[in-house]
């Protein structure tokens, strides 16, 4: 049984990845971590799991009790002020959920964490994995055969939809279902921050 944590566990990213690891049968959630939270009920985020679930917020990591530790933070810079921030033990794998170690920029050892293109690594024992973004997965994925044979050798256009944000849960108009429902919001048209992300990888192959 593989035992896992959860950093900053209020994010939409922690809520949907607490539902895939709660029905996992090899999985078993130890904690989930909220320090501005502690003692409230996971379901008061995420009412999803309503019925599901009984975990409440803990203040600080417990790494005794883990195997494998996600870190959900929504705000840039907050992963790697994290592990700055804590002994984490060499034991424990890390997956990032945010975006601070996408970039192979030399100043860390994680593992871009897209099994088409990274499996040999990442199954050979990778200990730090970071999950890509959610747009640079399924461009990333159309526009690897192409690259494989050479074919990408003009300029690429991308019309990507998205059902809503992996951001923060906070209540908004934009984010309720009668606001969603039907409609298309043109967001980061030509500057979208997965852009590098994309080019990174088709780069790398």
């Amino acid at each position: 049984m593989i035992r896992t944590g959860i950093i900053e566990g209020t994010t939409r990213a922690a809520g949907e990845l607490f539902r895939l690891l709660i029905n996992h049968p090899d999985v078993e959630i130890g904690w989930v971590q909220s320090s501005a939270n502690a003692g409230r009920k996971i379901t008061d985020f995420h009412r999803g799991l309503l019925g599901e679930s009984y975990h409440r917020f803990i203040d600080a990591p417990d790494w005794e009790s883990i195997d494998v530790v996600f870190l959900c933070s929504p705000t840039p810079g907050d992963a790697r002020r994290f592990l700055a921030e804590h002994d984490v033990p060499e034991r424990i794998r890390i997956i990032d959920m945010t975006r601070d170690h996408l970039s192979d920029d030399g100043t860390h050892d994680f593992v871009y964490g897209l099994p088409e293109l990274n499996r040999k690594p990442m199954v050979r024992g990778a200990r730090h994995v970071a999950n890509p973004g959610s747009f640079a997965t399924v461009i990333t994925l159309a526009l690897l055969p192409l690259a494989k044979e050479l074919r990408l050798d003009g300029n690429i256009h991308v019309t990507a939809i998205a059902g809503s944000t992996d951001a923060e849960v906070e209540t908004s108009v934009i984010e309720n279902f009668s606001w969603l429902n039907d409609t298309i919001t043109v967001v980061n048209a030509l500057n979208h921050p997965q852009v590098d992300e994309v080019t990174e990888t088709i780069k790398a192959l």
